[in-house]
């Protein structure tokens, strides 16, 4: 099986800027860093910046922004919400590949 370094084909792949929502939170407190559950928590829309790294344990984390604050967040966390665009195809195709690897 081919492998992939997803980090660079996503950054390539999304198209950026694009909104998404918070469907999980795999560990809220090191991705945020905030104390308080206002923006970022599940349920919440946010706009996607960037893909910012990958981590072993979490995948690809991306650069998000809800109102004027940023954090990074695993992507494994959002959907995407224009369900016609690709990036909703890409980001289903790392997922799949991440449950699977």
């Amino acid at each position: 099986m081919e492998t992939r370094d997803w980090q660079e084909y996503l950054s390539r792949k999304l198209s950026f800027p694009f909104m998404a929502k918070r469907i999980d939170d795999q560990d809220k407190v090191v991705w945020r860093g905030l104390k308080n559950d206002k923006p970022f928590s599940i349920g919440h829309t946010m706009k996607v910046l960037c893909v910012k790294s990958e981590d072993d344990l979490y995948g690809i984390i991306v650069k998000v922004r809800e109102e004027k604050q940023t954090a990074f967040i695993p992507v494994l966390d959002l959907e995407v919400i224009d369900p016609k665009g690709l990036n909703k195809k890409y980001l289903e195709e790392y997922a799949e590949w991440f449950a699977n690897e």
